[in-house]
């Protein structure tokens, strides 16, 4: 015969916990209580959720870029100017010799990347529907001499009508501060540059105005590689000091 084992089971353990109860807390513990009993975390042991590593509410996120300003599409005031951007006139200063000409400010070096520049980014030219390309901007440098007197270049050599194709792609080729600073590219390089900014109604760049105050009536016109200076045996200058030679 076999013994049957009875077992009291107490009810209250199924019984569903009231509403009231906090969660996380053994049902018939007094809140109080319970909050005693839990041992006070030391400082540092315990990392509060704000600044658990992860917590993607509370991260830094990086600021969103703002959007690229646009282009100006506003037309450059031209009611002062000629109608074609050729006929703007600049101002001359006379030379050591007395000689009047367009100053050139800045360097071969600058002038040949800005001609390039043009070349490159297809810049489209003033009054016609052409792009600046290397057999254009030389009938330009030619328009530009013919709107101007003559003066002197290579070995004292006046200039005769700008430079051609080949004179120019030669200035484009030199290299140095001031390579090729005696051609015609050059010099009616500077004055159709200079017409071009006058036109677009651009500022003046820093470096522009900072070669202004160093050379007021311009640079000399030399190419240190081909230039005769006639000078004392222990006082011949550097081809920077030539570079770097003032009107």
């Amino acid at each position: 015969m076999v013994a049957h084992r009875t077992t009291k089971i107490n009810l209250a353990r199924f019984a569903p916990y009231p509403s009231s109860a906090s969660h996380g807390q053994p049902y018939g513990s007094k809140p109080d209580e319970n909050k005693e009993n839990q041992a006070s975390p030391t400082p540092g042991s315990l990392a509060t959720k704000s600044s658990r590593p992860g917590n993607s509410k509370n991260a830094s996120l990086p600021k969103p870029k703002s959007p690229p300003a646009k282009a100006s599409t506003r037309e450059p005031d031209r009611s002062g100017l000629p109608n074609h951007y050729l006929d703007i006139q600049l101002e001359e200063k006379p030379d050591t010799r007395g000689e009047m000409e367009v100053p050139c400010y800045e360097d071969a070096a600058a002038v040949r990347r800005k001609l390039k520049a043009l070349i490159e980014k297809k810049v489209k030219i003033p009054n016609s529907n052409k792009t600046f390309n290397q057999s254009n901007l030389a009938k330009e440098l030619q328009e530009v001499a013919k709107r101007t007197h003559p003066v002197r270049c290579y070995q004292s050599k006046m200039s005769s009508g700008g430079p051609s194709p080949r004179a120019l792609s030669a200035f484009l080729k030199k290299t140095g501060t001031m390579g090729g600073g005696d051609s015609e590219s050059f010099y009616f390089g500077t004055i159709l540059l200079e017409k071009l900014r006058i036109w677009n109604e651009k500022k003046k760049t820093a470096a522009r105005e900072k070669a202004e105050e160093k050379f007021p009536r311009g640079r000399v016109r030399l190419d240190p590689d081909t230039c005769w200076i006639t000078c004392r045996a222990d006082e011949v200058p550097t081809r920077q000091e030539i570079a770097n030679e003032g009107r």
